[in-house]
C-alpha cells in the first residue's frame, strides 16, 4: 500500500456500505450457463445511501442471446451495459463500487480489472460506465454437453468516474479482441474457458499479450 498511488491510498480505511438490489428478468435460455437456444434480458438497479458512507444509484442491463446453427454448432452473443451515479458530490465514488473490466470472464486477452482509466500509469481505477460485448460460435466436442471449441471476439470500454462526455470517452479508448479455445460446462455448476486470445484493439500500457488465458467462474460474458 505505501508504493501505492495516492489515489488509490485514498481509499484505504474502513468503509460501510448498506444498499437495496432490485433485479428484473426475462429469460428463456435451455439452461443458464451455456445455452444452446433462447434469450435474457435483465435489469439490475442498486441504491446505496441511507446507511454507511456509499452513495451511489447503479443501473446494469444484461441481455444474452443464443441460436442453433448447423452441424450441432451455436451462436451466443451478450452485451452488458452499467452506470453508476454518485449522490455525494463532496466524495469521489469509492474504488470499490467502481466498474472494472477486463478479463478471461469479458474482454479476454487483457488482465483482471486493467481496462480504464490508471493512477501514475499503474494502477488501474475503474470508472462510472461500461459497455461490454461478446460474440461466440460453439462447437460441441465429446463429451458434447461438457466439452466444447469456440471462437470468439471480445470488446468493450469503461469511462473514468470524473468524464464529462462518457460515450466519447468510452468509444475513443474501446478495446477489442479474438481468439479460440475450448470451453468446459461442468453440471451447469461451473464453466471453465482455456483460450488462446489475441487483443485487436489496445491502449499504451494496457497488460495484454497474444497468449493463453485460462478463467473458470458462473457470469461469462
Amino acid at each position: 500500500m505505501e508504493k501505492a498511488a495516492f489515489s488509490i491510498r485514498e481509499h484505504a480505511g474502513h468503509t460501510m456500505k448498506c444498499s437495496l438490489l432490485n433485479s428484473l428478468a426475462y429469460d428463456t435460455r435451455d439452461r443458464p450457463l451455456l445455452a444452446t437456444k433462447g434469450a435474457l434480458l435483465k435489469f439490475v438497479q442498486e441504491y446505496a445511501g441511507f446507511l454507511g458512507d456509499a452513495a451511489f444509484v447503479k443501473h446494469q442491463i444484461d441481455v444474452q442471446a443464443s441460436t442453433p446453427l448447423f452441424m450441432g454448432m451455436f451462436l451466443s452473443a451478450s452485451y452488458q451495459f452499467a452506470i453508476i451515479n454518485t449522490l455525494d458530490t463532496y466524495r469521489s465514488l469509492h474504488l470499490l463500487d467502481r466498474l472494472h473490466i477486463g478479463g478471461p470472464l469479458d474482454i479476454r486477452g487483457f488482465s483482471w480489472n486493467t481496462i480504464g482509466a490508471r493512477a501514475d500509469n499503474l494502477s488501474c481505477i475503474g470508472g462510472a460506465t461500461s459497455a461490454i460485448g461478446v460474440v461466440h460460435i460453439f462447437r460441441p466436442l465429446f463429451p458434447p454437453e461438457m466439452l466444447f471449441a469456440h471462437a470468439f471476439v471480445s470488446g468493450g470500454a469503461v469511462a473514468p468516474v470524473d468524464s464529462r462526455h462518457r460515450l466519447r470517452d468510452m468509444s475513443d479508448a474501446f478495446r477489442v479482441s479474438a481468439g479460440l479455445g475450448l470451453t468446459f460446462l461442468i453440471k451447469n455448476f461451473v464453466r471453465i474457458e482455456l483460450n488462446y486470445v489475441i487483443p485487436l484493439r489496445y491502449m499504451s500500457g494496457d497488460h495484454c499479450a497474444p497468449s493463453f488465458q485460462m478463467g473458470a467462474g458462473l457470469n461469462f460474458l
